[in-house]
């Protein structure tokens, strides 16, 4: 073989090795691009899911201490309340008396309970409002919380949202402090859930990586993100007569729990 021949055999395998190259080349990037693509995606949704938990939790507990709180003024409020009924009914038998010292001194001693009940009557509305307020916050403060916590590219919107429900009822209605329980169906009411739409928004101008149009593409990826959670008093500490409300993050259909 002569050396002319042996070098165009070599070119020629040059040529092809390079030819496959430039084939393949286009397939590795693409490859490369979706495998980052498919990280960057599921990055994104597990932060997500784990700030609104954070967020959905944080408000929970402020609704769950509200809770304890309240319920732990029970003992006192029926003490008190039984106290009140008394001094009414001794009140009502000096009024049938007619006896104008006994009518005072039950008057006094009514009153006096009166006083006794304002700050706890207080306390337990302060209460209530914390609760109430809480739960009514907590799927806007957890919508806050993702969107703050997305990357730039992507929108969000609601596909589903449950408001939780600070279900607790008096008892009996008519006291001035009554104890407070929670309803039967308390932790399906007090659930937060609610399921994001996730998309990518679409490049007003190419050139300019911070401009982006507000309306996104039907045909842009998108993906859906979802979180729950309640108050539950599944608590260790139950079998000392405790109370413990705390927050419980639910399962989601959409999550792998």
């Amino acid at each position: 073989m002569t050396f002319r021949k042996h070098t165009q055999i070599l070119n020629q395998e040059d040529g092809q090795a390079t030819t496959a190259a430039l084939l393949i080349l286009p397939i590795a990037l693409a490859l490369c691009l979706g495998l980052l693509l498919i990280f960057m995606w599921m990055t994104t949704e597990a932060k997500a899911i784990a700030v609104c938990r954070v967020s959905m939790a944080k408000s929970q507990k402020q609704a769950a201490n509200a809770l304890n709180q309240l319920i732990a003024l029970n003992p006192k409020a029926e003490a008190l309340e039984v106290k009140r009924r008394s001094a009414m009914a001794a009140l009502k038998a000096a009024q049938l008396s007619g006896q104008p010292l006994l009518i005072s001194s039950a008057t006094a001693a009514l009153a006096a309970i009166h006083m006794l009940q304002l700050p706890l009557m207080a306390l337990q509305k302060k209460l209530l409002i914390i609760g109430k307020t809480s739960s009514r916050l907590t799927i806007p403060q957890a919508t806050e919380a993702v969107k703050e916590a997305l990357p730039k590219y992507l929108n969000s919107s609601f596909s589903f949202s449950k408001h939780p429900q600070f279900a607790v009822y008096s008892s009996p209605p008519d006291a001035r402090t009554p104890s407070y329980r929670t309803a039967p169906y308390f932790r399906k009411a007090q659930e937060a859930r609610m399921r994001l739409l996730l998309q990518m928004k679409n490049p007003r101008h190419l050139g300019n990586a911070e401009n982006f149009e507000v309306q996104t593409s039907s045909s842009a990826p998108s993906f859906e993100i979802g979180c729950a959670v309640t108050v539950d008093n599944r608590s260790e500490n139950k079998q000392a007569g405790e109370n413990q409300w705390q927050p419980q993050i639910n399962e989601d259909r959409l999550l792998p729990n």
